[in-house]
C-alpha cells in the first residue's frame, strides 16, 4: 500500500527541514523522531498557504484527538521544539504524536509508537492556535 501523503505549507515544509541541521535539535530529540519527520516530509504535498485544507493540521494548529477505542479526547496544539510545554498542551512536532498527526486531516486515524506498542486517534476538530 503506497504511502499516504501528508499536506504542508512551504513554510510549514522549510522550517521542519532545518531542524535536521540544528544541533541543540539534534542533541534533544532521539535521531529516530527526526527520521520520522523526514520520511514524512518525503511524502508531502507541498502549497501554498492559501492552498491548504482548512482540516489540515499544519503548524500552530489546534487539534482535539479521539481514542478510537476509549472516546477520550485530547487537545494540542502543534508547536516547533522550542515552544513545546505539554503542560500547555503545546505538542513538538517531533514529539511521536506531533510527527504522526502533521499535514493529516479530519477523520483521519493517525498512528505513533510508544512504549507500549502503537497507538491510534482520529483528529476530529481543528482551528488556529489560541492568542
Amino acid at each position: 500500500m503506497p504511502k499516504r501523503k501528508i499536506i504542508v505549507t512551504q513554510n510549514d515544509f522549510r522550517i521542519p527541514k532545518r531542524l535536521f541541521f540544528d544541533e541543540s535539535t539534534n542533541s534533544l530529540a532521539p535521531s529516530s523522531n527526526l527520521d520520522d519527520l523526514r520520511n514524512e516530509l518525503k511524502h508531502a504535498e507541498v502549497v501554498d498557504v492559501n492552498g491548504v485544507p482548512s482540516d489540515a493540521v499544519t503548524m500552530n494548529s489546534t487539534v482535539r484527538l479521539r481514542d478510537p477505542t476509549t472516546g477520550e479526547p485530547a487537545i494540542y496544539t502543534l508547536v516547533y521544539p522550542d515552544e513545546a510545554d505539554i503542560r500547555r498542551n503545546r505538542l513538538s512536532i517531533l514529539a511521536p504524536i506531533g510527527t504522526a498527526i502533521f499535514g493529516f486531516r479530519v477523520g483521519d486515524e493517525v498512528r505513533w509508537p510508544t512504549p507500549n506498542g502503537w497507538r491510534k486517534k482520529n483528529p476530529s476538530r481543528i482551528g488556529p492556535a489560541p492568542a
